[in-house]
């Protein structure tokens, strides 16, 4: 049974590291899309109004919601 060198094992790691990334660069790896949906807040760039209440019912925020076309964003 033959041992290999310290010189050859710590060669086999880089050589193996890059013969991985040849792999990924010969299939084609594409960088990824984070492209944002046109429904998303942070394409607005017309500022928005906010308002804050305290001490009212579930009714009460459901019907100044509907009245300011708003979205809940914290209770």
């Amino acid at each position: 049974m033959r041992v290999m060198s310290c010189k050859f094992k710590a060669l086999l790691v880089p050589i193996a590291v890059v013969m991985q990334l040849g792999a990924v660069v010969a299939i084609g790896a594409q960088s990824a899309s984070a492209a944002i949906g046109p429904v998303d807040d942070r394409q607005m760039a017309a500022p928005t109004s906010w308002w804050t209440y305290s001490g009212i019912t579930a009714a009460q925020v459901g019907s100044l919601l509907s009245a300011n076309k708003a979205r809940l964003t914290d209770i």
